[in-house]
């Protein structure tokens, strides 16, 4: 269902790239759309995500999100392509809180492992800088651009980065799982996706 609306508004609105992003469960849907409809979804910003392909139902889903299977980085990337033929052109963004309980960090390092054998770069970062909790790896292809980038948030919990002070200020007010880190997600998928405003 979520395809067909979104075919239906490129269609209304003539909208040359598509993005998707979500938090915990709602990035198994995420991946399950980046990795099944390559040609429709360019990139993804997921936020305390799980590997795609990791479960297949909702129990599997928790075991998973509690330390991911042990597979090679091959093994990740194939689960993708027998979704689909992926695109050249996917890029993933991540983002990982280092104290999260629901889902475990070692989920970030499957991800990465997974994203990079899709895009075809290796999984030893081209650049890593850290700012204030934030500490970024950048996964780069021959020509430079980010198809994969990790963001590992020192102290956080479960939730969505939002900001409240800083550059990106203001991003959101803290809730249950809107947590103020000083980092904003929705400003860096933004900028991840190549958008030069938002609307």
């Amino acid at each position: 269902m979520i395809v067909v609306f979104v075919v239906d508004a490129k269609a209304r609105l003539g909208a040359d790239h598509v993005y998707i992003a979500g938090l915990s469960a709602d990035d198994a849907m995420a991946t399950a759309l980046l990795a099944g409809y390559p040609e429709l979804f360019e990139a993804a910003s997921l936020e305390a995500a799980i590997p795609f392909g990791c479960a297949k139902t909702a129990l599997e889903g928790a075991g998973c999100a509690g330390g991911p299977k042990s597979l090679s980085p091959a093994q990740w990337g194939d689960l993708v392509r027998a979704a689909a033929a992926p695109s050249a052109r996917v890029r993933v963004q991540l983002w990982q809180g280092d104290q999260d309980p629901i889902v475990k960090p070692a989920n970030a390092d499957a991800l990465v492992s997974q994203w990079t054998n899709v895009a075809g770069v290796d999984a030893v970062a081209d650049e890593e800088a850290t700012e204030g909790a934030v500490t970024r790896r950048s996964y780069k292809d021959g020509a430079g651009a980010a198809r994969v980038e990790l963001h590992l948030v020192r102290g956080m919990g479960h939730g969505a980065p939002i900001a409240t002070r800083g550059a990106d200020a203001p991003c959101g007010a803290p809730a249950a799982y809107a947590l103020d880190v000083g980092a904003c997600a929705a400003a860096s998928a933004a900028r991840f996706f190549g958008m030069a405003r938002l609307p």
